[in-house]
């Protein structure tokens, strides 16, 4: 299980964000950011494979105070069990060292001895408290950068329900009239990310989870605005990689890429939160009629306008918890948007772009056993 470098290629399909969100990290990229999104990823792909298990994960919760100063517990935070007992650990390895064959490495032990001590697989490829995981990033190398102008778009920081307010200005915070939703500074163009891992780690879960990212999932941050797609090549490709198999849980659990998505003919469909058969949930639009532009920033901009009308109606409903979990928060307990604006390359002469919103709503169930399911 030796280590290996590999040079993956990636394409913006929408601009890229990496940093914070006042632009006070002005780093074009963080490794750290991208290996954060993959890991988000594939714990969202171990979670609706059942891979993962409602027990691997612990809840916190925050108190806020309702009518009579009755306490309501919000859940806030899940997070995967994952702290590696360092004493028990090393003392099980020296063990399992001292009992195995010879032409085992260390490396193969020590993950089999992660698997042995149920440390989830999340974890033992991406790392936990007290081990590294698997995949680091190397280097990041920039080979084109190409500047278009943004677009300026913004919702009312006070009242949801307010029009849409626009401004040709470039806000480096939000104020009292208008959200933080223009973002100026942004990556858009072609770049190398040098990755280091074992061969059968790199063919079974790096790539299919590249690969998983590029149809569906985002990197870096801002997907609330639909940054952060991207399309990705391998220098050392051997299969097509549209599946997770013959790699730990997955050897008995082969999953397809497409078998985690489900399409819907519907926009109210994206809010059903289903609590069993969880699945991400897309809506393409076909109806071209609407969305005359061209470029990928016009789509964008539109399919932010269709996600504010759609927040606005939900807000008029009531369920206010709900609603922030689904849309986003920045107050206690913070939430990011699970309903995202999606954009990908179509594959055929008649038109260049899909495009549409992504709902992955069900990961609110993550932490919790309950069946059936429930219709924002």
């Amino acid at each position: 299980m030796k280590p290996q470098e590999y040079k993956v290629h990636f394409e913006t399909v929408t601009p890229l964000r990496f940093g914070d969100a006042w632009l006070e990290n002005k780093a074009p990229f963080k490794t750290s950011s991208i290996i954060g999104s993959l890991r988000f990823w594939f714990e969202i792909i171990c979670y609706l494979s059942g891979i993962t298990k409602p027990y691997d994960y612990t809840i916190n919760t925050h108190d806020r105070y309702g009518k009579a100063d009755k306490i309501h517990k919000h859940k806030y935070n899940v997070i995967l069990k994952a702290d590696l007992k360092q004493k028990e650990f090393r003392d099980e390895l020296i063990k399992l060292i001292e009992t195995s064959e010879k032409d085992c490495s260390t490396d193969d032990l020590t993950i089999e001895l992660l698997e042995k001590m149920k440390i989830p697989l999340p974890a033992r490829v991406f790392g936990c408290t007290g081990w590294q995981g698997l995949i680091k990033i190397k280097k990041v190398e920039i080979s084109k950068i190409q500047r278009n102008q943004s677009y300026e778009i913004f919702t009312s920081n006070t009242n949801p329900q307010n029009l849409i307010l626009r401004n040709n200005e470039h806000l480096y915070q939000s104020n009292s009239k208008r959200s933080d939703n223009y973002i100026r500074d942004y990556f858009y163009g072609y770049f190398d990310v040098i990755f280091s891992t074992d061969k059968n780690t790199a063919q079974h879960i790096l790539f299919p989870l590249l690969k998983f990212i590029e149809c569906y999932g985002f990197i870096g941050g801002a997907w609330n605005l639909g940054y952060g797609r991207v399309k990705v090549s391998f220098d050392k490709a051997e299969v097509e990689y549209n599946k997770f198999s013959d790699y730990a849980e997955f050897s008995n659990n082969p999953v397809s890429i497409d078998d985690l998505v489900e399409n819907v003919d519907r926009e109210i469909d994206l809010l059903k939160n289903k609590k069993i058969n969880n699945k991400l949930r897309l809506f393409i639009r076909n109806d071209s009629k609407d969305f005359h532009g061209e470029t990928v920033n016009y789509l964008l901009k539109e399919l932010k306008k269709e996600k504010i009308y759609i927040r606005r109606h939900r807000y008029n409903m009531g369920k206010y918890e709900k609603y922030y979990q689904v849309f986003g928060s920045k107050s206690l307990p913070v939430h990011g948007s699970k309903v995202l604006p999606w954009v990908r390359e179509a594959n055929n002469e008649e038109k260049k772009w899909e495009y549409g919103l992504i709902s992955i709503i069900d990961i609110l169930n993550i932490g919790e056993g309950d069946n059936g399911k429930n219709e924002f």
